[in-house]
């Protein structure tokens, strides 16, 4: 996702506010990426219109409805006109934290997406438990300076996404991004998409800037597993990935070994699993990854004949793999964690305890 905030610029108010959402329209169609155009508030009305694609509000004052507000931004003119969703925070529009609060209900209550802006960590810690839809960090180091992402450390983003995730709100980083290298970086770090101003409003050529994010908004991420047999663990985190990454690689690991305790099931029967759980998922990619007993040839093996941004694992030997060669975001975990194992599934099939029907997903039972 890129949202593009036109604020009140010269270059994005009226006949050239219209323009610039064409642009938007074209790149979002040539790269198959969602845009979002904020315009100002004068143009906003006119521009909802002719767009082809969701418009948002720069801002919305905390108001429920109509009345006595003069010079107040009102979220339910806006729903009535056709507006998708509003920025809340921004960073020359600041809010109380109750105004914040306040701004996300109504963006509930009148199905509006809601983007509240921070700078600060200890704020993003409030701001998630009022259950925003996005929240977009702009770190302090990164607002109108010369540092972009890719050079900034990258724990300022990562911080951001751990304390996001767990309340499962999606990030965005609105600030540093200075190049399609920054988008690549800050989506590989976590974010689920970017919100840009003047780096596209203001530039030379808005449509090829645009173009060079959107070319670079896509990433892929590696989840490898045995999967001897799939369970709920798996797809636990394999779900998790889908929602991080554009293309989710799942690679069959020891996939040369069947009909032994440890690894009972063909590297066929195990695809079969993953195909009958994830079978309306098309940015699904499987892969077989053998054992080589040597992991700088297994990594090698999978760098050279794999496409992919970052891994996805919570495998302390997975990660010890790929530490310093590809970025690695860790799964968040399906609990009690000792029962969603498969050496313990694997003990129930042997002992015909059916307790193990419990622990995988009901799609792969009969598979075997």
């Amino acid at each position: 996702m890129i949202i593009v905030n036109f604020k009140n610029y010269l270059e994005s108010s009226n006949k050239n506010g219209i323009k610039l959402v064409k642009i938007c329209e074209e790149v979002s169609k040539k790269f198959n990426v969602e845009i979002i155009a904020c315009p100002n508030f004068i143009d906003i009305k006119e521009i909802v219109k002719k767009a082809k694609i969701k418009i948002f509000s720069q801002h919305i004052d905390p108001i429920e409805d109509f009345g006595a507000f003069t010079g107040s931004t009102v979220a339910s003119y806006l729903k009535n006109i056709g507006v998708k969703g509003s920025l809340i925070n921004h960073s020359e529009k600041p809010l109380k934290i109750k105004e914040i609060k306040k701004c996300v209900e109504i963006c509930k209550k009148l199905n509006l997406t809601s983007v509240v802006l921070s700078s600060k960590i200890n704020q993003i810690k409030k701001i998630v438990k009022f259950k925003p839809n996005y929240i977009a960090y702009e770190p302090k180091e990164l607002i109108g300076g010369d540092i972009s992402v890719s050079t900034a450390k990258p724990k300022i983003i990562k911080r951001a996404f751990e304390i996001c995730r767990k309340e499962n709100i999606k990030l965005l980083v609105g600030a540093g991004i200075k190049n399609g290298q920054d988008v690549k970086k800050s989506r590989i770090f976590g974010a689920k998409g970017i919100l840009v101003s003047s780096g596209v409003v203001k530039a030379k050529n808005p449509k090829v800037t645009l173009e060079d994010f959107a070319r670079n908004i896509k990433i892929k991420g590696l989840f490898v597993g045995r999967f001897q047999p799939l369970h709920l663990g798996h797809v636990y985190a394999i779900n998790q990935a889908f929602d991080l990454f554009d293309e989710v690689i799942v690679g069959i690991g020891s996939s040369q070994y069947s009909n032994e305790p440890r690894n009972p099931f063909s590297a066929k029967t195990r695809e079969k699993m993953i195909k009958a759980v994830f079978k309306n998922r098309e940015n699904l990619k499987i892969v077989k990854i053998p054992d080589f007993n040597n992991d700088e040839i297994w990594t090698n093996y999978c760098l050279k004949s794999f496409d992919f941004d970052v891994v996805f694992t919570g495998s302390k030997h997975v990660i010890k793999c790929f530490e310093g060669k590809k970025e690695i975001i860790k799964p968040l975990i399906l609990k009690p964690r000792n029962i969603y194992r498969g050496t313990f599934i694997r003990k129930l099939m042997k002992e015909n305890d059916e307790k193990w029907k419990e622990l995988v997903p009901k799609e792969i039972i009969g598979l075997f």
